[in-house]
Protein backbone atom coordinates (compact mmCIF):
# COMPACT_ATOMS: atom_id res chain seq x y z
CA UNK A 1 0.00 0.00 0.00
CA UNK A 2 0.93 3.26 -0.75
CA UNK A 3 0.06 7.25 -0.08
CA UNK A 4 -1.56 8.59 -3.14
CA UNK A 5 -0.02 10.79 -5.44
CA UNK A 6 0.73 14.59 -4.98
CA UNK A 7 0.65 14.50 -1.07
CA UNK A 8 -2.42 12.63 -0.91
CA UNK A 9 -3.00 10.13 2.53
CA UNK A 10 -5.16 8.40 1.15
CA UNK A 11 -3.86 4.84 0.63
CA UNK A 12 -3.39 3.43 -3.38
CA UNK A 13 -2.40 0.48 -4.44
CA UNK A 14 0.62 0.23 -7.33
CA UNK A 15 -1.86 1.41 -10.36
CA UNK A 16 -2.51 4.69 -8.13
CA UNK A 17 -6.08 2.98 -7.26
CA UNK A 18 -7.51 3.59 -3.59
CA UNK A 19 -7.39 0.63 -1.77
CA UNK A 20 -10.55 -0.17 -0.15
CA UNK A 21 -11.23 -2.33 3.18
CA UNK A 22 -11.69 -5.88 2.49
CA UNK A 23 -14.39 -5.96 5.01
CA UNK A 24 -16.55 -4.11 2.34
CA UNK A 25 -19.26 -6.62 0.89
CA UNK A 26 -18.89 -8.33 -2.20
CA UNK A 27 -19.92 -5.85 -5.76
CA UNK A 28 -20.48 -3.15 -3.79
CA UNK A 29 -22.14 0.65 -5.83
CA UNK A 30 -20.33 3.43 -4.64
CA UNK A 31 -21.58 6.54 -6.54
CA UNK A 32 -21.25 5.92 -9.99
CA UNK A 33 -18.17 3.14 -9.56
CA UNK A 34 -18.78 -0.67 -9.18
CA UNK A 35 -16.37 -2.20 -6.91
CA UNK A 36 -15.55 -5.95 -7.87
CA UNK A 37 -14.33 -7.97 -5.31
CA UNK A 38 -14.62 -11.52 -7.18
CA UNK A 39 -11.41 -12.75 -6.21
CA UNK A 40 -8.33 -11.25 -4.51
CA UNK A 41 -7.00 -8.80 -7.05
CA UNK A 42 -7.02 -4.93 -6.62
CA UNK A 43 -10.56 -3.48 -6.93
CA UNK A 44 -11.04 -3.05 -10.95
CA UNK A 45 -13.13 0.30 -11.30
CA UNK A 46 -15.53 0.89 -14.06
CA UNK A 47 -17.50 3.75 -14.50
CA UNK A 48 -21.25 3.44 -14.93
CA UNK A 49 -22.10 6.15 -17.34
CA UNK A 50 -25.32 5.61 -18.51
CA UNK A 51 -25.47 8.11 -20.91
CA UNK A 52 -22.35 6.69 -22.51
CA UNK A 53 -23.62 3.47 -23.01
CA UNK A 54 -27.13 4.19 -24.47
CA UNK A 55 -24.79 6.36 -27.08
CA UNK A 56 -23.20 3.03 -28.01
CA UNK A 57 -26.07 0.83 -28.06
CA UNK A 58 -27.68 4.12 -30.39
CA UNK A 59 -24.73 4.02 -32.84
CA UNK A 60 -24.60 0.37 -33.26
CA UNK A 61 -28.63 0.39 -34.18
CA UNK A 62 -27.73 3.31 -36.41
CA UNK A 63 -25.23 0.83 -38.17
CA UNK A 64 -28.03 -2.08 -38.43
CA UNK A 65 -30.27 -0.20 -39.74
CA UNK A 66 -28.19 0.07 -42.98
CA UNK A 67 -29.50 -3.45 -43.79
CA UNK A 68 -32.50 -4.03 -41.40
CA UNK A 69 -35.86 -4.18 -43.31
CA UNK A 70 -39.51 -4.12 -41.80
CA UNK A 71 -40.21 -5.47 -38.00
CA UNK A 72 -36.40 -5.21 -37.30
CA UNK A 73 -35.64 -2.25 -38.38
CA UNK A 74 -38.78 -0.82 -36.99
CA UNK A 75 -38.03 -2.15 -33.76
CA UNK A 76 -34.32 -1.08 -33.96
CA UNK A 77 -36.01 2.75 -34.80
CA UNK A 78 -37.98 2.14 -31.55
CA UNK A 79 -35.36 1.16 -28.99
CA UNK A 80 -33.42 4.29 -30.25
CA UNK A 81 -36.41 6.77 -29.59
CA UNK A 82 -36.84 4.97 -26.18
CA UNK A 83 -32.90 5.22 -25.34
CA UNK A 84 -32.88 9.35 -26.39
CA UNK A 85 -36.13 9.61 -24.18
CA UNK A 86 -35.19 7.62 -21.43
CA UNK A 87 -31.65 7.78 -21.40
CA UNK A 88 -30.42 10.76 -22.79
CA UNK A 89 -33.88 13.09 -22.08
CA UNK A 90 -33.50 13.95 -25.78
CA UNK A 91 -37.02 14.52 -26.80
CA UNK A 92 -36.20 16.20 -30.13
CA UNK A 93 -34.39 12.89 -30.87
CA UNK A 94 -36.84 10.25 -29.90
CA UNK A 95 -39.39 12.46 -31.70
CA UNK A 96 -37.32 11.92 -34.95
CA UNK A 97 -36.94 8.23 -33.96
CA UNK A 98 -40.51 7.56 -33.48
CA UNK A 99 -41.79 9.61 -36.48
CA UNK A 100 -39.52 7.70 -38.66
CA UNK A 101 -41.91 4.14 -37.47
CA UNK A 102 -44.89 6.64 -38.41
CA UNK A 103 -43.33 7.38 -41.88
CA UNK A 104 -41.72 3.79 -42.97
CA UNK A 105 -43.80 1.27 -40.74
CA UNK A 106 -47.03 2.66 -40.52
CA UNK A 107 -48.35 -0.93 -39.88
CA UNK A 108 -45.86 -2.29 -37.30
CA UNK A 109 -47.24 -4.62 -35.12
CA UNK A 110 -46.29 -1.91 -31.95
CA UNK A 111 -47.14 1.14 -33.44
CA UNK A 112 -50.04 1.85 -30.69
CA UNK A 113 -46.57 2.35 -28.35
CA UNK A 114 -45.07 4.57 -31.16
CA UNK A 115 -48.19 6.87 -30.85
CA UNK A 116 -47.88 7.18 -27.03
CA UNK A 117 -44.19 7.62 -26.80
CA UNK A 118 -44.65 10.42 -29.46
CA UNK A 119 -47.16 11.97 -27.81
CA UNK A 120 -45.10 11.82 -24.24
CA UNK A 121 -41.79 13.12 -26.19
CA UNK A 122 -43.97 16.06 -27.94
CA UNK A 123 -45.31 16.76 -24.36
CA UNK A 124 -41.94 17.13 -23.05
CA UNK A 125 -40.59 19.46 -25.55
CA UNK A 126 -44.28 21.40 -25.14
CA UNK A 127 -44.68 20.94 -28.62
CA UNK A 128 -48.61 21.26 -28.60
CA UNK A 129 -49.40 21.36 -32.24
CA UNK A 130 -47.60 18.09 -32.71
CA UNK A 131 -49.15 16.37 -29.51
CA UNK A 132 -52.70 17.78 -31.51
CA UNK A 133 -51.45 16.34 -35.05
CA UNK A 134 -50.09 12.63 -33.37
CA UNK A 135 -53.68 12.68 -31.28
CA UNK A 136 -55.47 13.23 -34.30
CA UNK A 137 -53.74 10.85 -36.54
CA UNK A 138 -54.14 7.95 -34.09
CA UNK A 139 -58.39 9.02 -34.24
CA UNK A 140 -58.23 8.56 -37.96
CA UNK A 141 -55.92 5.33 -37.65
CA UNK A 142 -57.66 3.16 -34.44
CA UNK A 143 -61.88 2.48 -33.83
CA UNK A 144 -63.65 4.60 -31.71
CA UNK A 145 -64.05 1.88 -29.04
CA UNK A 146 -60.20 1.26 -28.87
CA UNK A 147 -57.93 1.97 -25.92
CA UNK A 148 -55.79 4.14 -28.22
CA UNK A 149 -58.81 6.43 -29.77
CA UNK A 150 -59.61 7.17 -26.02
CA UNK A 151 -56.71 8.20 -25.37
CA UNK A 152 -56.28 10.63 -28.26
CA UNK A 153 -59.94 11.81 -27.95
CA UNK A 154 -58.97 12.13 -23.87
CA UNK A 155 -55.90 14.15 -24.92
CA UNK A 156 -57.44 16.27 -27.20
CA UNK A 157 -60.25 17.24 -25.12
CA UNK A 158 -57.58 18.28 -22.26
CA UNK A 159 -58.87 15.13 -19.76
CA UNK A 160 -55.09 13.86 -19.76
Amino acid sequence: ILLGACGSNEPVDSQDQPVIPKSEPMDIMQGELTIDRSDDRPPQRKQLNAGDEAKRHIADYRERLETAEGEEAAALWFSMGNLYRQKLGDYEAAAQSYEAILADYPDWSRISEVYTQLVTAYENLQDHANVRDICIKMKRHYPPESSEYKFADAKLQGEL
